[in-house]
């Protein structure tokens, strides 16, 4: 993986056909990983049975070459929070298209309430007239 600007990282050409040949990737641009959320949901299992993050990601076929060292504990971080917060649904929904489609680019828990609120005012209001 090469660096440009800052921390911004791309995959070159190679990295990206290396992780498209991983089952566990549902899909890679120049600069993001979206894992399978079978995965996903794998690897926050195995590592609720006592495997590294680093182990979960070795196994499952990734070189932490192209994945970044710090990956596996980022990632796993991410999914065990979803996990806790809304179980199962947490870890398969793809959270970045959940994201950009409501607008938002980092959603609080406050934030999503806030939107089911709203979303809940407007369709009762809407159902009035």
């Amino acid at each position: 993986m090469k660096k440009t600007r800052g921390t911004s990282k791309h995959f070159t050409e190679h990295e990206l056909k290396q992780l498209e040949s991983n089952p566990n990737v549902q899909n890679v641009t120049n600069k993001s990983i979206t894992y399978a959320p079978d995965f996903k949901l794998a690897a926050v299992r195995a590592y609720e049975d006592r495997q590294t993050p680093m182990e979960i990601f070795l196994r499952a076929g990734f070189n932490i070459e192209i994945n970044g060292k710090e990956k596996p504990k980022k990632c796993l971080k991410r999914w065990r929070d979803a996990y806790k917060n809304r179980g199962e649904i947490g870890v398969l929904e793809n959270q970045r298209r959940l994201k950009r489609e409501a607008g938002f680019h980092h959603q609080s828990r406050m934030n999503i309430l806030v939107l089911n609120i709203t979303i809940a005012c407007f369709l009762s209001f809407r159902r009035l007239y």
